[in-house]
């Protein structure tokens, strides 16, 4: 669901009254105009047609749809948090550290361990702290530090869920670099392969569905 949209400039969105114009112009030189300008049609009849062909005529649509993309732009849409944030309550700085060792798998809170109830209480926590920067630092053998810009910036904890696309990516782009050939570049390896650009796309997809639709 998209979240509650607001228009920084909203006089822009009268610029939208064009697009039916636009429309209707795009239509009448589809029409009026000849598809194709040669003296003997029938010799290029047998080439047969390509994708092009088809893709054409939607031409002067997309550059209508352009137009109306560039126009809501100018709008500058912007998203409100549900949430009611009282900005003149000064916020403070807290790192929390959590233990990851197996020793929180104990199971004192039986039918859940202490780590399952652990981040239970911190996802309560965090939720109600809605004016503080909070850290975390998670250990075992060793200390790793989660910053909490990403949070602050998108207001969701659901980009951890991305994590497998980037891991995957990483090691696809080392198997890429160690197939590929020595006069062959890794950027180009890299650029050639679907499967690449595939989990690339679905990276992109789930960060905009995770900002925008969640």
């Amino acid at each position: 669901m998209l979240p509650d949209l607001a228009f920084h400039n909203p006089e822009y969105l009268w610029g939208l009254l064009l697009v039916p114009v636009l429309l209707a112009w795009a239509w009448r030189e589809r029409r009026s105009r000849a598809a194709l300008r040669f003296s003997a049609a029938h010799v290029l009849a047998r080439q047969g047609r390509g994708v092009r062909t088809y893709l054409l005529p939607l031409l002067p649509f997309l550059r209508v749809f352009a137009v109306a993309a560039a126009i809501v732009a100018l709008a500058r849409p912007q998203s409100r948090d549900a949430r009611v944030r009282d900005l003149s309550v000064e916020g403070i700085d807290i790192v929390v550290a959590l233990d990851l060792s197996t020793s929180m798998e104990a199971g004192d809170f039986r039918p859940q361990n202490r780590l399952h109830v652990a981040k239970e209480v911190l996802s309560e926590f965090i939720t109600n702290r809605v004016n503080d920067r909070i850290g975390l630092v998670v250990f075992a053998g060793a200390a790793y530090t989660q910053a909490p810009h990403a949070l602050r910036m998108f207001h969701t904890r659901s980009l951890i869920l991305t994590v497998p696309f980037v891991a995957f990516g990483i090691f696809r782009f080392l198997w890429l670099v160690s197939r590929k050939s020595d006069d062959e570049s890794p950027t180009d390896s890299m650029l050639k392969d679907r499967v690449f650009l595939l989990n690339l796309l679905l990276y992109a997809a789930s960060i905009v569905g995770i900002i925008y639709y969640r």
